[in-house]
């Protein structure tokens, strides 16, 4: 008999979400993880680059007291101390997901994991070498951040997003190569901190991929807080030296910094794992799975960012809680758990923030749909006037002949809270009439949520557009 019921390889979101869940149905659970819980979210993403840009929220806002009638005098950053803070919010978050598997009677197993057989994978460690024989195996071995052959990562001037994130230091100067969201959002952060930052990016809008009336407004509002922008245009040869790195343009232009970020993507954990050894079919790195997350190997399952995909936490915890289900063979209402996409929220933690889901107006047209859109602008928001917190929008995209709510884009304060409204629009396929009629609180941000709503069908409140 095997010694588990499953096996999950990797601690990240979507492989703790996998072996929590599959414990909690009953299964007998190891996890193996080679480095710190949490994999790359908790310890290298989103928790400690959450932890910094809050401080550097604040201390922009410290600047700007004055337009609230606050006297705060040259506030500024101690990065030491705020390294200190975010490495301590990293260990009880780290101490959090330890104690959930503890209590769950999940075994945790330090080590390097490869798939020896269907179903058994071999761990090597210090403390020697282990096979765990398992019914199934979940893999969620995540990803790093992407070297480019023309830019490799020094450690010391040029950077990976990891190696930033351990500088007690805010440079003086910033180049970022890759203005995607890791890029726009380090962009934000430093430039919070004080820096002077410039973003080289080699398409023609910051976050590629993004709807284009959102990209501009974070142009727009990055240009006003003194961050340069280079679109259209590649690093063709970097100098590096003992005083940083002068960077020379393919548009001609030369960048002169003392640190360089390259943040050009991520890439998939796939390699090393043994694939090869039961036929687990990839595709240009990322694990092939079906709809319900298993490979072409019947009982070998794959999650979060190995997969592909989003590459979001929230979705690799939806994805691991869905592997686990099927691998336990008890998913809810009986059959097997699909994983549903239609309504992701993406967010991006710049200033302003950005959160998007569904289909935006480019995307809906592409896909054969007509469709109608209202938006509504912050500036227009009570509650975002008194925050001095009035930059952006956001808007509604619905089906012109349902009315069904098919994506909203969101451009502003706090825009990573107000998202979750709207994917629950999305998701439960709502009208525009059902978040109109939706009494929404006075004075609040998701007002412009339901203002947005009144635009699309023609009756705004509390704008002078078109009126029916």
């Amino acid at each position: 008999m095997p010694d588990y019921d499953v096996v999950v390889i990797g601690s990240g979101p979507a492989g703790y979400a996998a072996a929590f869940r599959a414990a909690q149905l009953g299964g007998r659970v190891a996890m193996i993880e080679k480095g710190a819980l949490g994999g790359t979210c908790l310890n290298r993403g989103c928790v400690p680059t959450k932890s910094l840009l809050e401080a550097a929220g604040v201390l922009e806002q410290m600047r700007r007291a004055d337009a609230l009638g606050l006297a705060c005098e040259n506030p500024r950053a101690d990065m030491a101390r705020l390294i200190e803070r975010k490495d301590r919010h990293v260990a009880k978050l780290r101490g959090g997901v330890a104690q959930l598997a503890k209590g769950l009677g999940i075994e945790i197993v330090g080590g390097t994991a490869t798939i020896a057989a269907r179903n058994a994978v071999r761990v090597e460690s210090a403390e020697g070498d282990r096979t765990l024989a398992t019914k199934a195996i979940i893999i969620a071995s995540g990803s790093e951040p992407q070297p480019l052959e023309s830019l490799p990562f020094d450690h010391t001037t040029v950077l990976s997003s990891t190696d930033i994130l351990e500088r007690d230091t805010v440079p003086e100067t910033l180049l970022i190569v890759g203005g995607g969201t890791i890029g726009c959002e380090f962009a934000t952060l430093f430039a919070g901190l004080g820096a002077t930052v410039t973003i080289v990016e080699m398409l023609e809008q910051l976050l590629p991929g993004q709807d284009a009336r959102v990209a501009r407004t974070l142009q727009a509002s990055f240009k006003r807080r003194g961050i340069g922008l280079h679109l259209g245009a590649q690093v063709a040869r970097l100098d590096v030296g003992a005083g940083g790195a002068t960077a020379r343009l393919s548009s001609g232009a030369t960048v002169e910094a003392e640190t360089v970020l390259v943040s050009v993507g991520r890439r998939l954990n796939s390699e090393g794992l043994g694939l090869e050894t039961v036929g687990v079919r990839t595709e240009n790195g990322r694990i092939v799975v079906d709809e319900y997350l298993e490979t072409n190997i019947p009982g070998i399952y794959a999650a979060g960012d190995v997969i592909g995909g989003w590459l979001l936490a929230h979705v690799g915890h939806h994805e691991g809680m869905t592997a686990a289900e099927n691998a336990m063979g008890a998913a809810p209402m009986g059959g097997l758990r699909r994983m549903d996409y239609r309504a992701v929220p993406a967010c991006v933690y710049t200033r302003p923030e950005i959160a998007t889901v569904g289909l935006d107006e480019a995307q809906a047209t592409s896909a054969g749909r007509e469709v109608v859109t209202g938006r509504f602008a912050f500036a227009a928001t009570s509650k975002a006037v008194v925050a001095n917190e009035a930059e952006g929008f956001a808007r509604v995209v619905a089906d012109a002949g349902t009315g069904q709510v098919v994506g909203v884009q969101i451009i502003g304060p706090h825009a990573t809270e107000l998202i979750g409204e709207a994917a629950v629009l999305v998701r439960t396929e709502a009208t525009l009439t059902e978040l109109v009629e939706t009494v929404h609180p006075h004075p609040t941000l998701s007002e412009a949520l339901m203002e947005a709503g009144l635009e699309a069908l023609g009756r705004p409140l509390h704008t002078m557009s078109k009126r029916r």
